[in-house]
């Protein structure tokens, strides 16, 4: 008899032990859960704008309606680092960017992106970033083509920036909207220029989530 309760003891205390390691190991996988947790923050506060170069000044652009037609520009927007209402350029515009961007915070980190949004009436919307010139082509509905006018400040024409020609020293100073099939189009064109300094400026699927930037909502008249 003695014997038979000592093995049943044993069997207790066993499956006792076996359960409390259970709890040590959910213990585990609860800390380490919390361990990667996303903890972004973004640190650049740097001030951007879309405007409209108006002879020797720029005017901010806010929500408005235009003429949306296939086949035609929508606009052409400078992106100046500011939300004044009026900038006055005492230089060319290419110049007067330069001269703003070089004297930004974190400078050597920071880049100009841009995000355009937009619902077509076959149910297909469009969230599409940019931030090199690979990017701004990606379907037949609304073509963008990105500037630098620093680079061509001593040029009277010259055309968008191409992939082969895009390296480090290029600036994003200007982004036209091309309208080339928009029957489709049900909704405002969100345009929004943004500037980032890390890749964890966007998320796990592309979209950036930083402060830095500045939206228009464009409207069909």
């Amino acid at each position: 008899m003695k014997k038979a309760i000592i093995i049943c003891m044993c069997f207790i205390l066993c499956a006792c032990g076996s359960k409390k390691n259970n709890v040590v190991k959910k213990t585990n996988n609860i800390k380490k859960v919390e361990e990667v947790k996303d903890t972004y923050k973004d640190d650049n506060n740097t001030i951007v704008g879309l405007y409209l170069e108006k002879g020797r000044t720029l005017e901010l652009v806010t929500d408005y309606s235009t003429d949306i037609v296939s086949g035609k520009d929508i606009g052409v927007y400078q992106i100046y680092f500011s939300n004044d209402n009026i900038v006055n350029l005492n230089n060319k515009f290419g110049e007067e960017y330069y001269n703003k961007f070089i004297s930004l915070d974190n400078l050597e980190n920071i880049k100009v992106g841009f995000n355009i949004k937009y619902s077509l009436s076959n149910g297909e919307s469009i969230n599409q970033t940019i931030t090199n010139p690979s990017n701004t082509i990606t379907n037949g509905y609304i073509l963008n083509y990105l500037y630098d006018d620093y680079k061509n400040r001593n040029s009277n024409f010259y055309s968008h920036i191409e992939e082969s020609e895009y390296n480090d020293d290029t600036l994003f100073t200007s982004i036209k909207l091309y309208a080339n099939s928009v029957d489709m189009l049900i909704s405002n064109i969100e345009l929004t220029v943004f500037t980032y300094d890390t890749e964890d400026d966007f998320d796990e699927f592309g979209n950036y989530r930083g402060n830095s930037k500045y939206t228009v909502n464009i409207s069909k008249k």
